[in-house]
């Protein structure tokens, strides 16, 4: 926009309970194929400006929209809460 990147964040979402993937696998999986697949949030300016893209079943309340938000963001402003991520 005006000469200057553009960076977005996609993630997708998942029922609780879900089996994590490593990016890799994320990549070849079919998540159209997954029950537990709840769509994907993308924030074009973190905090801010967001799409919610629903998948093909179960789709998310605009309040549960807003809650998974909120999740995101905390743990993009605490990169202390990343290692306790990455160790799951």
């Amino acid at each position: 926009m005006d000469g200057h990147p553009i960076l977005s964040y996609n993630y997708s979402i998942f029922q609780d309970g879900h089996k994590s993937r490593s990016e890799e696998d994320a990549l070849k999986y079919s998540k159209a194929a997954d029950p537990d697949y709840l769509g994907v949030i993308t924030f074009e300016n973190p905090g801010h400006i967001y799409t919610y893209t629903a998948g093909d079943g179960r789709t998310l309340h605009p309040d549960e929209v807003e809650d998974v938000i909120e999740q995101i963001n905390q743990i993009r402003d605490n990169p202390e809460l990343w290692r306790s991520i990455d160790n799951l």
